[in-house]
């Protein structure tokens, strides 16, 4: 099996908000999502992911089966200016998200080359930071590459 990787463009957002509801219905870990808040989220992603295309804040790279031409894997990376800090002299951050591969074709390397892909293009960009929230399954792929974990992160939700 040969997977082909590319960046992803606005032919691509109606297969990218799909991945991404199976993603988000993967983590809710058997909490019913109800079909309310997935057509919220089918509207709210697609405005997300066409905005960020085409004004570079986001980049999604896509893995696709080369046999099938199917999407199998996808990953965004979302580019910002932040309060410059000691972390960040200029300001500019990047987050990884959306990291998703089909249950069929995990165990492949295919997240590991996503991740590069990812931070080539930061490291293209001139970001010195990249952050992310991992889950279980994914924390491995990215220690390899020397992403730790942070232990000040806070969340106040509404």
């Amino acid at each position: 099996m040969a997977i082909n990787y590319r960046k992803a463009v606005t032919d691509d957002v109606p297969e990218l908000v799909r991945l991404r509801l199976e993603f988000i219905n993967d983590e809710s870990r058997g909490t019913e999502v109800s079909n309310e808040t997935n057509a919220i989220l089918r509207i709210t992603n697609a405005d997300y992911f066409t905005n960020g295309l085409l004004d570079g804040s986001l980049v999604v790279f896509i893995a696709e089966d080369s046999e099938t031409g199917k999407i199998v894997a996808t990953s965004g990376i979302m580019f910002w200016r932040h309060l410059p800090g000691l972390v960040a002299l200029d300001g500019r951050k990047a987050v990884i998200a959306n990291m998703y591969t089909l249950p069929e074709y995990r165990k492949k390397g295919i997240a590991t080359e996503l991740v590069r892909l990812q931070i080539e293009e930061a490291k293209t960009r001139g970001v010195k930071v990249i952050n992310l929230w991992a889950t279980d399954m994914g924390r491995a792929v990215y220690e390899k590459f020397g992403f730790k974990t942070d232990e000040n992160e806070m969340v106040y939700k509404f």
